[in-house]
């Protein structure tokens, strides 16, 4: 309705509350399918990302738990992207890592770029170099006492390329080139955990059936020690 030319403030306030209550409605259904997808996701595939991953022992089982993923997905008006949907298939490319029945590798991809990482010039260089190997430090046994050298530079006008820093630099490297297979885990065995501390350091390994599943590796200051 127009007044003089202008706007009627009661209608436009009128219209104003009708948006904010479809805004209010819509965002209660887009977060009850949000909990909906997160709890499907967390049930059959053990993780509550945007990519749903499952891993069966048999080709009878993972038909099974298809079906029943499908069917959950339609019931609740939850649809998959088939450009992206992948089914029976024997290894999968998951957040940087391969998955197969034999376990979990690094990606062969990623495994390269950091090994033929050029030599590091300055903090920057430095960041993203530690930020992609500390990414598959599951994978690497001691990697933070490895990694302790590089560490060290990030502290403030600490950077100084020295023969300490190039040695635990190409060690690293080299341990992420033999870094092992790590088995998936079942949880309906026993979980093995082997762990070894100092006053500066702590390692631990969780295992199942004598292979590893992750490595973690920590270095303890301040209070924590």
């Amino acid at each position: 309705m127009l007044i003089d030319g202008q706007d009627d403030p009661q209608e436009e306030l009128a219209e104003e509350e009708i948006i904010e209550e479809l805004l209010e409605e819509a965002r209660k259904v887009y977060e009850e399918k949000d909990i909906q997808a997160k709890n499907l996701m967390h049930a059959y595939s053990g993780t509550a990302a945007p990519k749903m991953l499952r891993v069966d022992r048999s080709l009878e089982d993972h038909l099974k738990h298809l079906y029943e993923v499908l069917k959950l997905l339609e019931e609740n008006s939850l649809k998959v992207k088939m450009s992206k949907y992948l089914r029976c298939e024997r290894k999968v490319e998951h957040l940087g890592h391969i998955i197969s029945a034999k376990g979990v590798v690094a990606d062969p991809s990623k495994v390269k770029s950091m090994t033929n990482w050029p030599i590091l010039r300055n903090v920057r260089e430095l960041r993203g170099f530690l930020g992609l190997t500390n990414y598959y430090r599951r994978f690497v046994a001691q990697y933070g006492k490895i990694a302790a050298p590089l560490t060290a530079l990030l502290r403030k006008d600490s950077f100084v390329w020295s023969n300490k820093a190039m040695v635990a630099f190409e060690e690293l490297k080299s341990t992420i080139i033999s870094v092992p297979v790590l088995t998936l885990p079942d949880f309906q065995s026993e979980f093995v955990v082997e762990c070894e501390a100092s006053r500066v350091r702590i390692g631990v390994v969780l295992m199942q059936g004598d292979r590893p599943i992750a490595f973690l590796s920590k270095a303890l200051s301040g209070r924590s020690q």
